[in-house]
C-alpha cells in the first residue's frame, strides 16, 4: 500500500493524473483490506493522505465534486493541514459555493498566513460574490507576499472592472501580462477596459491578441476566448468556443453567451432557445436575469 502511494506521488509530480488515482485507489483497497494488521491511526493517516492527493488529482482534471468528497474524507479521518483546507477552498469555489469556501480559506490563512495562493482564492471567492472591493484586499495581500503572482494582478483587474476603475484595472492586466500571462482572460479584460474607455484601437488589438495568445483548451480559456471573438464581430468563431466550453463543463452563463451571439447573427430562435435555457438553468443565481429578459423582448418575445 505504501509502494503505491509513492508511485501514485511521482505520477502526480509529473502531471499523469489518472495514472496517480489508479495508484491512489489500489493504495486505497490494500489499505482497507489490513487494516486489521496494522494500529488503528497508523491505517487512518496512510487513508487520510490518499483521499487527499487523489482528491487533489481529481481537482487538476476539473472534477470538482469528487475532488470535494476527498478532502471531506480526508478531514474525517483526521487530517487537518493547511493545503487541505485552502485546496478544497478552491474546489468549493469552482463548485461555486463561496461561502464555505471562505470558512476553508480563512481556516488555511490562520494556519498558514504566508501562502499567497489561498489569498488570491479568497479574493475570487469575494469576486465571485461581487464585493469587489474586499476582493482586492485580499489580492493585495497576495502580490504583497509574492510580487510576481500574475494570477493576483488579473483577479485584481477584474474586480476594478467591476468597480468601474477602467484605468486601475488596465494598470493590472497590463502587470499580469508583463509577468507572463499571456492568456485569454488577460487580454479579453484589458480588452473591455479600452472599450469602456472609448479606445477602440486599444479594445481591438487586444481582443485580437486574446485570440492569438490561446495556449490551451480549458472551460475558462476557450469562454474568454468565445467572448474576444464575439467583441471582434466573429459570432460563428465565439459560438463554436462556447459550445466546446459548455460541453467541458456545463457553466450555465455559457448558455447566455451563445444566445448573444446568435442574437447578433439575427438568428432569433437560436438566441430565444439559448436564453430560455439559461433562465431555467441560472434561477436568482446570476444577476443576467433582467439583460436577458430584455434582450428576448427586443427580439419580439415576451411572456
Amino acid at each position: 500500500a505504501s509502494e503505491l502511494y509513492e508511485t501514485g506521488v511521482e505520477k502526480l509530480e509529473k502531471k499523469d493524473f489518472t495514472g496517480a488515482i489508479d495508484d491512489f485507489d489500489q493504495s486505497l483497497s490494500l489499505a482497507d483490506k489490513s487494516s486489521w494488521l496494522f494500529p488503528e491511526e497508523l491505517v487512518k493517516k496512510h487513508r487520510s493522505w490518499i483521499y487527499a492527493q487523489r482528491a487533489w488529482c481529481y481537482m487538476q482534471l476539473n472534477q470538482y465534486e469528487k475532488a470535494l468528497e476527498g478532502f471531506n474524507k480526508a478531514e474525517e479521518l483526521g487530517l487537518s493541514i493547511p493545503d487541505l483546507y485552502s485546496n478544497r477552498g478552491w474546489t468549493k469555489n469552482h463548485l461555486e459555493q463561496y461561502d464555505d469556501a471562505m470558512t476553508d480559506l480563512n481556516r488555511a490563512i490562520e494556519m498558514d498566513k504566508e501562502n499567497h495562493e489561498t489569498y488570491y482564492a479568497l479574493g475570487n471567492s469575494y469576486r465571485m460574490l461581487e464585493e469587489n472591493e474586499e476582493a482586492i484586499i485580499y489580492y493585495d495581500k497576495s502580490i504583497k507576499i509574492d510580487s510576481t503572482y500574475s494570477l493576483a494582478f488579473m483577479g485584481k483587474g477584474f474586480a476594478n472592472y467591476g468597480l468601474d476603475n477602467y484605468k486601475e484595472a488596465i494598470i493590472d492586466f497590463t502587470k499580469a501580462i508583463d509577468l507572463e500571462l499571456p492568456y485569454s482572460f488577460a487580454y479579453y479584460g484589458r480588452g473591455i477596459a479600452y472599450r469602456n474607455l472609448n479606445e477602440a484601437e486599444k479594445a481591438k488589438s487586444d481582443f485580437e491578441k486574446a485570440v492569438e495568445y490561446e495556449t490551451e483548451e480549458s472551460d475558462e480559456l476557450l469562454a474568454f476566448r468565445g467572448l474576444a471573438y464575439h467583441e471582434l464581430g466573429k459570432y460563428d468563431e465565439a459560438i463554436a468556443d462556447f459550445n466546446s466550453a459548455y460541453k467541458l463543463k456545463g457553466h450555465p452563463w455559457l448558455l447566455k453567451c451563445l444566445g448573444d451571439s446568435y442574437k447578433e447573427l439575427k438568428q432569433n430562435d437560436k438566441a430565444e432557445e439559448y436564453y430560455n435555457q439559461y433562465l431555467k438553468l441560472a434561477g436568482d443565481k446570476y444577476h443576467d436575469e433582467d439583460e436577458v429578459k430584455e434582450s428576448l423582448k427586443e427580439m419580439g418575445y415576451t411572456d
